[in-house]
């Protein structure tokens, strides 16, 4: 799809959920360009063509080739105690692997059945009081069928085999991530989970992937490792055997 009948479909979604949406041809980082919007009180999503400085966790480059993908950033309040906040891009995650038959990866990969990386989320927050500002990125491959040889992934169109639209994809997303609560319980994300019962490696402790603590932590042997994927708490990697 061209950008401009990406922009057309763009309007029509606008329409349908009467959501802002902000278009840019390129930007560094919807995350970054998202996050400052937010600080002036804009709720909404930003998506882009490319990013010139697009990342995923832990500073990782994100490889996406211009038009291919879907790159956006969702702008919402959540009114929740602020240690609850690792619990949403988790939830979204887990949201938009369902809605196109996919997995999670913890904490914020999304997989195909055979491992390959579709996509990923990375999310940060803005804390006033006892409403929590959450900006949420995600990037999702769709037409892109060539990646860095270091990275195992997949777009949608080589699962899929069909013609699929990047402004279907993206309204797809976006219901995905608006129909999420940070209430909702983690039966969901369990049923997606590519991580649940894996050896695994996180924070510095090998072992077996028994499980997700209500606050977004994985459980491994038992013991819980982490809190989440949001900036402002304590994350790291997991490697699965």
């Amino acid at each position: 799809m061209s950008s401009i009948n990406f922009q057309t479909g763009i309007e029509k979604i606008q329409q349908s959920l009467g959501l802002p949406i902000v278009f840019l041809s390129e930007c560094d980082s919807t995350n970054r360009v998202a996050a400052e919007m937010a600080r002036t009180g804009w709720r909404g999503v930003v998506t882009t063509d490319f990013q010139t400085a697009g990342r995923g966790r832990l500073e990782r480059e994100w490889h996406s080739e211009r038009g291919k993908n879907v790159l956006l950033s969702l702008v919402l309040d959540v009114k929740c105690p602020i240690q609850n906040i690792p619990r949403v891009p988790l939830l979204m995650a887990a949201s938009i692997a369902e809605e196109f038959d996919v997995f999670v990866k913890w904490p914020n990969d999304i997989w195909d059945a055979q491992g390959r990386k579709l996509g990923g989320i990375l999310s940060s927050v803005q804390h006033r009081g006892d409403t929590n500002t959450i900006i949420v990125g995600v990037g999702l491959n769709v037409h892109q069928t060539v990646f860095p040889d270091t990275l195992s992934a997949v777009s949608l169109q080589q699962l899929y085999q069909q013609p699929i639209q990047r402004a279907d994809v993206l309204m797809k997303v976006i219901k995905a991530m608006l129909s999420t609560s940070v209430h909702e319980n983690f039966d969901r994300w369990r049923e997606r989970s590519f991580t649940l019962g894996k050896w695994v490696s996180v924070a510095g402790r090998k072992g077996l992937a028994t499980g997700i603590r209500e606050d977004g932590a994985l459980i491994v042997d038992g013991i819980s490792v982490t809190t989440g994927d949001v900036h402002l708490v304590e994350n790291d990697d997991v490697t699965c055997n």
